[in-house]
């Protein structure tokens, strides 16, 4: 199933490019990130390297690990999980917006 939806997202493109994966861009001057991914990520690996790489690059990141969560959890609504998530996200954009 995941093959299928790969190929309908890449309609083609390579997967090496930054605009298919920001593994394959440079992160150097990008904002202050926060990057929330449940430990139970399919993509947990990719999330992680992705904040190793902007990190290594010398851009603040804020990598959030929710402990046994899915896919988009703080999309989840009327959980306390995702109500932590969105609580984050607002201290976040305080802190670095103002």
């Amino acid at each position: 199933m995941l093959r299928g939806v790969f190929a309908a997202y890449l309609n083609g493109a390579d997967p090496r490019i930054p605009s298919a994966s920001p593994l394959f861009g440079d992160p150097a001057g990008l904002p202050p990130l926060l990057i929330q991914v449940g430990s139970a990520e399919l993509l947990l690996s990719v999330s992680e390297g992705f904040a190793a790489a902007a990190r290594a690059a010398g851009v603040d990141v804020t990598l959030s690990l929710g402990a046994g969560l899915l896919h988009v959890y703080p999309s989840m609504r009327d959980t306390p999980e995702a109500a932590a998530a969105t609580d984050e996200i607002a201290a976040f954009l305080r802190k670095h917006l103002g």
